[in-house]
């Protein structure tokens, strides 16, 4: 689409942030998901001014990192049977009975500038593993309200990307509210290490 190709330009999309290769090689739009920008409210639909004016560069959109491997999702799986324990480099990921677990550069979190370190977006999940899916602004996360919501908004792009679960992981909330997974989510420290028992493939 040739309109897409001037500066600051920015697109939007219902919810699912489409793949990077749908834009053009050498530009592409900054990506806002209506999911994150709108909210329903008693009489009338309203607009997040302030996570709109945060939208991110184009280099840490949500569609510029996918996973190289795919989660063999079971049929009609929810994100509320899933479970994730995030290690250092390393994710277990739990939907039903299928586990498996991946390195960072395979669960699309790789630092496409530093090559082999993972990106802010795997801080931002090893966070949410140590509050155990709850986040908020004030969990150390040196962002405005509204850069938080964006920085969720990615990370909401790359666990649809990983798991293949085209619901959202994340409850509705209201602003000022903090986020909360649908799935459950801890660090490796006994006892959460031991929830996912059963053997799971190394990459």
């Amino acid at each position: 689409m040739p309109e897409l190709r001037a500066a600051n330009t920015s697109a939007f999309v219902p919810a699912s942030t489409p793949s990077v290769a749908v834009w053009s090689a050498d530009r592409a739009p900054i990506v806002v998901s209506l999911t994150d920008l709108l909210h329903l409210g008693p009489t009338n639909l309203t607009a997040d001014r302030e996570f709109l004016t945060s939208a991110p560069p184009v280099d840490t959109r949500p569609s510029t990192q996918e996973a190289t491997r795919a989660f063999p999702t079971p049929l009609n799986a929810t994100w509320e049977q899933g479970a994730l324990v995030v290690e250092e480099h390393h994710v277990r990921a739990q939907i039903g009975t299928v586990l498996e677990r991946f390195g960072f550069a395979g669960a699309g979190f790789a630092d496409r500038r530093a090559k082999g370190a993972p990106d802010d977006m795997w801080g931002l999940l090893g966070l949410l593993a140590r509050f155990r899916g709850v986040l908020g602004t004030g969990d150390a996360v040196g962002t405005k309200p509204g850069g938080l919501k964006q920085k969720v908004g990615i990370l909401r792009a790359r666990l649809r990307a990983l798991v293949g679960i085209e619901a959202d992981p994340f409850h509705s909330n209201r602003k000022g509210h903090p986020y909360r997974t649908r799935f459950a989510i801890w660090p490796p420290d006994p006892p959460y290490n031991r929830i996912l028992m059963n053997p799971y493939h190394s990459d």
